[in-house]
This record gives structure tokens, C-alpha cells and sequence, in this order.
């Protein structure tokens, strides 16, 4: 349940130890809250900053406790991010200190907000429309160069731009039907602008299109190194690392469980994940880990497979490369300074598929692998272009581009305006979903929940 007329206040800085902290408060009560800390703030113009001791006084006496020095200010409704009066005070960091001042705000009346709490009050009160509300969680949290340009780019309406643009197109369509409906002597001839349409279909195709590459933007592509034991795989992630993260001995069995380590490569998130070396037998540790090595599989975005000069079975290749579907998978012919040649029976494994030879001695293949991956984590993309980034925003375009697809497909076989118009509706609900001009309360709890508190 959505509760909008209680006054709301959390800590906006995260507890780390830090020069200032922030406590953010919003809601009716803010500034008398803030008053009541800080009397000398009475009569103090919105926007302007001054410095001043919060204080509480003790419950037995009429003494005063310093609670912390601040730096306050206060934003008049609806000029603040929320849409409501809001206050913020901004104290010296760390985890005790900002504690100590919430709970002082909290005994004046307001209550701890919820995750996401602040951002959603901007949406509901029109300050900001769902794509730039979930932006600003993506803004936060961007673990990469590309991925918080992305983010910033949404952030500055650059989908909402798109969305809204598509949506006015299949509209007007969904009006003109109407109007022949509704008012057939005073409209004749007015029909379906199809190459309106065909624009907008055109238009959801490309972003969805770019789903495959944009999706990792924000969460980042998963890399799992997989082969048989000593195939290279440890070399190859120490080499992607730059440092020896991963022990390599001639012994096999020597990786005993998956290793994972985070690189940002051309401004993108690669997440790099080494695994045992797959193979029957061994001591019932390496099973283990074998077994852990199966299942990093089912979730990866690439499969950088390794083989040696002692090559793979056929039966083993085809198994990985099973439980690895949906990913790219990426024969690796590993060691190359050895200068071995794959045999007859391997390159007959490997017919039809892109292989390349690499060497962690030579440097051989390196730059063209990491080149491969950046492409795969969408280095290609333009972060200026509007951009999917989430999969409910995939989702809703799929469902758009169906409704259109749906509508010009019913339109040639002949069925009349209303049903044409109800799959363009259907096309229109989507797209408002994006923008949550018809989104549910319980649907904004959801998505607003995955926030941190204090934004």
C-alpha cells in the first residue's frame, strides 16, 4: 500500500565513513521537523543554506544534547525532487553519526521511508516519469563507464522521448479508425495511415534488435571459461585479469571450484568466471567443483571453450555446448606457441564454427578475443540512441510491435475497424507501461522496492 501524506526520512549518503552524510526528509511535516531541530531556522528562505546545531532535548530536563553540526536547507512543494516540502541536512559522515542524527528526525514524526520511496513520491507527484525514475537506480549503481552513460542518457528522457514519439503514432491511427466508427457520414474515406504504422514497427524493431547487446550495459557480460584440466583456462583468465588471480600448475584438477572476478574492458562490465577442468574421475573435491562448473554454464553469456593439444571427445564437446545454449559459444585453440595442429578428427569437431588460436606466452589471439567480447557486452552501440536496459522495457516493446504487427496483419484480411483498433489499444497500453501513465500500485511497489532506501 502506497502511502503518500506521512512525512518520510532516511539517510540519502550511504554509512560509509565520509567527510558528510545527508539525511533526506519529505513530506508535510519536513519543515516544521526541521524547525524543531534547528530553531534559528524559522523564517529561512527555501533553497538558501545555512549551518546550525541540531538538538534534542532530554526527556527528564529541559537541557539540550548537541546532536551534530549541519549544514540544512529546505525545498517549498512542488519545487523539490519529490513534488512535496522537503528538507535536507547534511552532517559529518560515517555509520554512527548519521544513525544519531535520523533518529532524532525520526522521534519528531517522521517514519523510515521504504526503498525507492523518495523517487516514487517524485513520479506519483508528475516531478519525473518511470523510465527516468528507474534511471536513477541505474545511475547509482552503474558498475561501468558505458553502463552509466546509458543510464544518464535515460535518465535525460532519451527513451522516454522514443517511446512517447511511437506511441503518438499508433494513437492518431487508433483516432482515425474511431472517428470513421463513430462518425462514418462526416469522415468517409478516412482509413489507416499504414505507412504510420510500418514506422513505428520499424522503429520497436530497432530497439528491440539492440536488446541482445544493450541488456549488458547495465548488468554486465558473463564470460565462463570451460575445457577439459590444464587446457589453458586459468593462464587465459589470469591474462583478462592482468595479475595471477587463478593458480595455474601442470598438475590437473588444480581449480577445484569456479573463480570470478570483474573487469571493465572499453568501459564495459566483463565478468570473467573460471571453472574446473571437466573431466571423469579425479578426488571427490574436484567432482565438486566440477559439478559447480555445469551449472556456471547454464547461466553464461559466452562460453569461451579451450582445447589443447590434447584435444576433446566428441561426445564432451557436444555436451558443453548443450548445456551452454543461448550463450556464444567460442572455440579456443589454446596454446598456440606450442605450435600444434588440430587433427583431422578435431577439425572436423570444429567445422563450420569461428576458432581462434590463442597464446598467454605470445599474446597471440588476445587483442582479437577482447575486441570479440567488448562487440558481445554492446561496444558498438551509441549510448545517444534510445536503449532498452531492462527487461520490463523489452518486454513492453515486444508486446507494442506485436499489437502493430497484429493490427496491419488484421487490416489485410479484411476485418473491420474495431477489431483492428482493439490490437492497437493493446499496442498503446504497452507502451504507457514504460512511462507509467497506467501502471498498477502494486506494479510500482515492485519496481520501486528494488531501489536502495534513501533514493
Amino acid at each position: 500500500m502506497i502511502e503518500i501524506n506521512d512525512t518520510i526520512a532516511a539517510i540519502s549518503s550511504g554509512l560509509v565513513p565520509s567527510a558528510i552524510g545527508v539525511i533526506r526528509i519529505s513530506g508535510p511535516r519536513s519543515i516544521s521537523i526541521l524547525n524543531e531541530l534547528i530553531p534559528e531556522s524559522r523564517g529561512v528562505a527555501p533553497r538558501v543554506v545555512r549551518s546550525g546545531w541540531v538538538r534534542r532535548k532530554e526527556k527528564n530536563d529541559n537541557e539540550e544534547e548537541k546532536i551534530d553540526y549541519v549544514l540544512y536547507f529546505y525545498f517549498k512543494a512542488p519545487n523539490s525532487y519529490t513534488g512535496e516540502d522537503m528538507v535536507e541536512l547534511h552532517g559529518h559522515g560515517g555509520k554512527r553519526n548519521m544513525e544519531r542524527l535520523l533518529e532524532v528526525v525520526l522521534e519528531k514524526g517522521a517514519r523510515l521511508a521504504k526503498p525507492g520511496e523518495f523517487t516514487m513520491r517524485g513520479f506519483l507527484k508528475g516531478k519525473i516519469d518511470l523510465p527516468r525514475a528507474e534511471a536513477v537506480m541505474s545511475v547509482v549503481c552503474a558498475k561501468s563507464e558505458r553502463a552509466l552513460r546509458a543510464a544518464q542518457a535515460q535518465l535525460g528522457g532519451v527513451l522516454t522521448k522514443e517511446v512517447e514519439e511511437i506511441r503518438d503514432i499508433i494513437v492518431s491511427q487508433i483516432a482515425r479508425l474511431e472517428a470513421g466508427i463513430d462518425f462514418p457520414d462526416d469522415v468517409e474515406g478516412l482509413d489507416l495511415e499504414r505507412e504510420k504504422l510500418e514506422e513505428a514497427e520499424k522503429r520497436l524493431e530497432t530497439m528491440i534488435g539492440k536488446w541482445k547487446k544493450s541488456k549488458f550495459l547495465s548488468g554486465g557480460l558473463k564470460v565462463v571459461l570451460s575445457g577439459r584440466p590444464n587446457a589453458g583456462k586459468s593462464s587465459l583468465f589470469n591474462a583478462f585479469l592482468g595479475k595471477n588471480r587463478a593458480l595455474v600448475d601442470s598438475e590437473p584438477g588444480t581449480t577445484r571450484d569456479f573463480i570470478e572476478a570483474e573487469m571493465e574492458i572499453g568501459g564495459n562490465l566483463i565478468t570473467f568466471i573460471d571453472t574446473a577442468g571437466i573431466r571423469e574421475g579425479g578426488s571427490k573435491v574436484e567432482a565438486m567443483g566440477i559439478k559447480a562448473s555445469w551449472e556456471v554454464l547454464k547461466s553464461a553469456d559466452v562460453v569461451l571453450f579451450l582445447i589443447d593439444e590434447n584435444e576433446i571427445e566428441y561426445g564432451q564437446f557436444l555436451q558443453i555446448e548443450k548445456v551452454s545454449e543461448g550463450a556464444v559459444f567460442l572455440p579456443l585453440l589454446s596454446k598456440s606457441d606450442l605450435g600444434w595442429k588440430p587433427s583431422t578428427k578435431l577439425e572436423k569437431i570444429l567445422e563450420g564454427k569461428r576458432v581462434i588460436r590463442v597464446s598467454v606466452v605470445t599474446g597471440e589471439g588476445l587483442k582479437e578475443l577482447e575486441g570479440m567480447l567488448v562487440e558481445f557486452a554492446g561496444g558498438g552501440l551509441s549510448l545517444d540512441e534510445p536503449l532498452l536496459l531492462n527487461l520490463r522495457h523489452f518486454k513492453c516493446v515486444e508486446k507494442a510491435l506485436e499489437g502493430v504487427r497484429k493490427a496491419m496483419a488484421l487490416k489485410d484480411e479484411g476485418y473491420g475497424e474495431e477489431i483492428v483498433v482493439s490490437s492497437l489499444k493493446e499496442s498503446a497500453l504497452s507502451m504507457d507501461e514504460i512511462t507509467g501513465r497506467c501502471t498498477s500500485v502494486d506494479y510500482l511497489e515492485e519496481i520501486f522496492s528494488k531501489f536502495c532506501i534513501g533514493k
